[in-house]
């Protein structure tokens, strides 16, 4: 088949729905099917300094560069990921040509206009924000009638729009770490964009509280420009004895400190399925989250759903950095559903699977 995939890419932007579409790019290129990759340039500067498995295209981020790059492709079928600011015009264009569109759906924001309410909402800035990201989700819903078939990376997700049918996919990631990170004292790890979705504050109350454990708090992550309220974690001075922001690192390098880590905390609002689940995991580390439950999966096995309750969040990392038999129990089950489910060899075949079948059925 000849598949083109759409999505910022991962050397551009360093989202978690990037680094699943540089997955499924090589695994479907290793199967020997023709992949080409169009990516709306997210930053002016970004000009490719390697070569991929697949064919990498860099076009405008407006919506007649995007179809019109997609179409002189000539492609099979199409697979669409995350990238909303400009579906509506290329996928409608797509459909009039009897290509089919198979969209992942990879944030609940993806099918519910109302979680944009539930962000933090303090100014002209972040009302700006809201208007803008609103916008783009009904923008996104009228889409979904040109599109073929919708997958998504979260059984939680399958029901929410009624009258289609959407695919469970999960979420892969890979198991290679870097060389191993050392660190003189036990810690927690924290892992996402500084954004005010992500709710660092909290994990930085953490390690407050946490203070005189002999427990460090480390926090991987990209800091914005946009969410400047947040530029104090960047100053030790500002932060607790027990706390270090280490910046922007690479996949690689978040498994290697995770393999270091004690536990995985999250503090994010409800999106999708993170990676950083997946890379926990696969190192053997329970999680906790305090207001997002990935597949309802943190029941106790894997790690503990805090249920937006902060004092549960406080207590269940005291229990769980006490109790170190406990964090291996939960660590080894985790490990063992994730290596069952989240490998990048079964997310090549699924959506390989998917394609097909859409592209069948449209030859019938």
């Amino acid at each position: 088949m000849k598949i083109v995939i759409v999505n910022l890419h991962k050397d551009d932007s360093s989202g978690g729905s990037e680094i699943q579409c540089g997955i499924i790019a090589d695994e479907l290129s290793d199967k020997g099917h023709n992949v080409v990759y169009i990516a709306p340039r997210e930053h002016s500067s970004f000009n490719p300094s390697r070569s991929y498995k697949y064919q990498l295209i860099n076009t405008e981020s407006n919506s007649i560069s995007l179809a019109r790059e997609i179409i002189k492709t000539k492609p099979d079928v199409v697979y669409w990921r995350s990238y909303k600011k400009h579906i509506l015009l290329p996928v409608f264009l797509l459909w009039l040509k009897k290509i089919p569109v198979v969209f992942a759906v990879s944030h609940l924001h993806d099918l519910d206009v109302s979680i944009h309410f539930k962000h933090r909402i303090e100014g002209a800035r972040d009302i700006a924000r809201l208007l803008r990201n609103v916008f783009y989700t009904l923008k996104q819903k009228l889409a979904y009638k040109f599109v073929k078939q919708l997958i998504s990376l979260n059984t939680d997700f399958l029901d929410l729009l009624p009258g289609r049918r959407i695919i469970y996919v999960p979420n892969a990631m890979s198991l290679s770490n870097d060389k191993p990170f050392e660190w003189s004292k036990p810690f927690c790890v924290w892992v996402a964009n500084l954004k005010s979705p992500k709710q660092p504050e909290f994990f930085v109350k953490l390690a407050k509280e946490f203070e005189e454990s002999g427990i460090d708090f480390l926090m991987v992550g990209r800091y914005h420009s946009e969410f400047s309220e947040y530029g104090y974690i960047k100053d030790m001075a500002k932060t607790p004895k027990n706390f270090y922001y280490l910046g922007e690192v690479s996949p690689n390098q978040v498994n290697s400190i995770l393999a270091s880590s004690i536990l995985h905390i999250h503090t994010c609002l409800p999106e999708g399925f993170g990676n950083i689940f997946i890379q926990a995991w696969f190192n053997k580390i329970p999680s906790i989250s305090l207001d997002f439950n990935p597949c309802s999966l943190l029941n106790g096995d894997f790690g503990i759903y805090c249920d937006g309750d902060y004092k549960m969040l406080s207590e269940a990392t005291r229990k769980l950095t006490l109790d170190s038999e406990l964090r291996e129990r939960m660590g080894e089950k985790a490990y063992a559903y994730a290596i069952e489910n989240h490998s990048v060899v079964s997310l090549g075949n699924n959506i390989e699977r998917i394609l097909s079948d859409v592209v069948y059925k449209k030859r019938k």
